[in-house]
């Protein structure tokens, strides 16, 4: 009988030991799996002349390492990136922001977006053109209603 429970407190202790290495291996497996865990996004972007830039972003959240990249060739790279950030860079002519955001739940979110209201050449050419295209709609709409108070005042 003391053998037996020697037999099984023996028993008992492997199996602690052996639970124990295991859940510590998945601990150690999960540490290594989210350091190497790594997002993806891609956006494209046309630019005013019709062409087409596939721009990308790889961003491993366990490291904080992230690539930006634009057709192919790398644009940007950052590293111990863990909180919300903001980078900004030139496709030809237009500037484009990628807002990297941490939310609370410690997951990461990605926006691509194009700055058109920042004081860069193309966008002062831009809102030149805006400016023009809008004297010129305030005039034919003038002429109209100057137009159809004529006719209304002759035929009346």
């Amino acid at each position: 009988m003391i053998q037996l429970d020697n037999v099984s407190t023996t028993w008992v202790s492997v199996h602690n030991n052996l639970r124990n290495k295991i859940l510590t291996n998945c601990i150690s497996y999960k540490k290594l799996v989210s350091n190497y865990i790594l997002n993806q996004q891609t956006w494209t972007f046309l630019d005013d002349f019709g062409r087409q830039h596939n721009v990308g972003l790889y961003h491993a959240p366990g490291s904080g390492n992230l690539m930006i990249y634009c057709n192919a060739k790398i644009v940007l790279i950052d590293f111990l990136v863990k909180a919300s950030k903001d980078y900004s860079f030139f496709i030809e002519e237009e500037l484009c922001i990628i807002k990297v955001e941490k939310a609370t739940d410690n997951s990461f979110s990605y926006n691509f977006k194009v700055n058109k209201k920042a004081d860069t050449p193309l966008n002062q050419l831009r809102e030149s053109r805006e400016k023009k295209y809008l004297i010129y709609s305030l005039i034919i709409i003038f002429a109209f209603l100057l137009l159809i108070g004529l006719i209304i005042f002759f035929f009346a």
